[in-house]
């Protein structure tokens, strides 16, 4: 058997050659969020980036919900918005093979109508794919996330936050008997 060949019926060493491939050609932050000034790789980028390099590696990625969970938030300004989360399996397969490659992948999204799901379904697609196969950005800087406001804690809230800690290693039930925090699930 050539090595060609081995690597037709491999589906880790297909991923590699898909990362190879983007490592050459990377996938810009060209989109701007006009509302928070900033880039990102929209959806359509990863998509037409994409399907040429899977095509030629013929990798497969198959989507399938495994669980959604979709509710309606109040927005700043008093609407509302659809808020879903959505749990995703992809499994990566060839058809030179029968190998596959399962990955589990969270999406998030909020829309004013009814779009939140598709959205959520593209956020996990376009996020697993960047981490999958380690989308570079074509040798931009990644400078144009927006700025974090960060607001000064005191001496007490640092010693709840260390509470926290210990009891996230040691006794849950005191920590939250002591703040009185009784209505929120167990720690991990």
């Amino acid at each position: 058997m050539t090595k060609e060949t081995t690597e037709l019926k491999n589906v880790p060493m297909l991923i590699s050659n898909v990362m190879k491939d983007l490592s050459e050609v990377g996938i810009s932050k060209s989109q701007t969020n006009k509302f928070d000034n900033y880039k990102f790789r929209g959806i359509d980028d990863v998509y037409n980036t994409l399907s040429k390099i899977l095509t030629k590696h013929n990798l497969v990625v198959s989507p399938s919900i495994t669980g959604r969970e979709t509710t309606i938030v109040k927005t700043a300004k008093g609407g509302t918005m659809n808020h879903t989360v959505l749990s995703v399996e992809y499994t990566f397969h060839s058809p030179h093979c029968e190998e596959k490659l399962i990955c589990h992948m969270m999406g998030e999204a909020m829309d004013r109508g009814d779009k939140s799901i598709n959205k959520a379904f593209s956020a996990a697609y376009k996020y697993l794919c960047l981490q999958v196969f380690c989308v570079p950005l074509e040798g931009e800087s990644d400078d144009n996330s927006p700025e974090m406001v960060s607001t000064p804690i005191n001496k007490e809230q640092v010693q709840i936050l260390n509470d926290l800690f210990v009891a996230r290693v040691s006794d849950q039930k005191a920590f939250k008997s002591h703040y009185k925090i009784d209505e929120i699930a167990d720690l991990p």
